[in-house]
Parts: structure tokens; C-alpha cells; sequence
């Protein structure tokens, strides 16, 4: 068993201030890469979420090239989604302008974040989605991180009480 208190950043271990560095040039990257690609007024908003983006108290909080730097776009509509990412080539080739704009954008890095892009249009509909705290989601671009549809709280409340 791992004693929290024995798990320590060490020279072991990448320096949090350069994986921090290379994680907000893969998000710019993200973000520099979705507002050329599709147009503002079809983006709601553009969010990071995750390990990447909270504190780091040990080594294990965020894992390179483990840990996921996680995207989220909310389209102004839901139909759009399609238009941009209907198929697996449409993926690919915005992930492979991601990649080419990350290392324009780092040196030598010693890892390559994992972004995960999320589609929230239909996340936030999910009956049992619950939302993360506010406070663990920065927004990138547009409007506040939305509530969900439907009463997620209360599925919630039935679950947990």
C-alpha cells in the first residue's frame, strides 16, 4: 500500500511547472485549431476540464502521457455537431492540426498531453450526468460551462441520499 505522504514530486519526476507548460499549449492549440475550423458563432463554448487543470498535491494527480486533458465544446446547436465531426477523418484531421500547432508552439517536449475532446451538447442531456464543480472548469472561449437539461439533480439526490 502507497503512503500519500511517501509519493512525492522528486527529481524522479517531471517538474509540475514544465508539464504545465506543455498541458496550456495543447489546450491554446485546442482551442487556436476549433475557432479556425469552425465558426465562432457556431461554438457555444470551449472548456477545460480534468487532472490537467487541477492541483497537483502528488505525482499521481496527473500522470503524462496517462492523465487526459479534457476538451469540452458546447455547439450554439445541436445539428452542427455533425457537420464538423461526422466522420472519423473529420476527427483525425483537426487532431492532426492540433498536433502540428502543439509542437509550433513547444520545444522538445517531455510528454504529449492526451487531449480528449468532448462533444457537450449531448452529455448535457444524459439523464445521469452530474456536472463537475465550477471551480474545476475553466472556460476557453464563450459563455459560462452550461447546467445540464433534464433534472440531473434530482437523479442525483436519489442516488446519493
Amino acid at each position: 500500500i502507497y503512503d500519500m505522504h511517501t509519493l512525492s514530486w522528486d527529481e524522479k519526476y517531471p517538474e509540475k511547472k514544465v508539464l504545465r507548460k506543455e498541458i496550456t499549449c495543447m489546450v491554446e492549440a485546442f482551442v487556436d485549431v476549433l475557432l479556425e475550423e469552425i465558426p465562432e458563432s457556431e461554438i457555444e463554448g470551449i472548456y477545460f476540464k480534468g487532472s490537467g487543470q487541477k492541483e497537483w498535491d502528488s505525482p499521481l494527480d496527473y500522470v503524462p502521457e496517462i492523465s487526459d486533458i479534457d476538451i469540452h465544446l458546447l455547439f450554439s446547436d445541436d445539428s452542427v455537431i455533425e457537420k464538423y465531426f461526422k466522420t472519423t477523418e473529420q476527427a483525425i484531421a483537426i487532431q492532426s492540426k492540433v498536433e502540428k500547432k502543439y509542437f509550433s508552439k513547444t520545444v522538445k517536449p517531455v510528454h504529449i498531453p492526451r487531449p480528449q475532446l468532448v462533444m457537450l451538447n449531448p452529455v448535457l442531456k444524459e439523464e445521469d450526468f452530474v456536472p463537475s464543480p465550477r471551480n474545476t472548469i475553466s472556460v476557453l472561449y464563450g459563455k459560462d460551462y452550461p447546467e445540464p437539461d433534464g433534472n440531473v439533480l434530482k437523479t442525483g439526490i436519489k442516488i446519493f441520499f
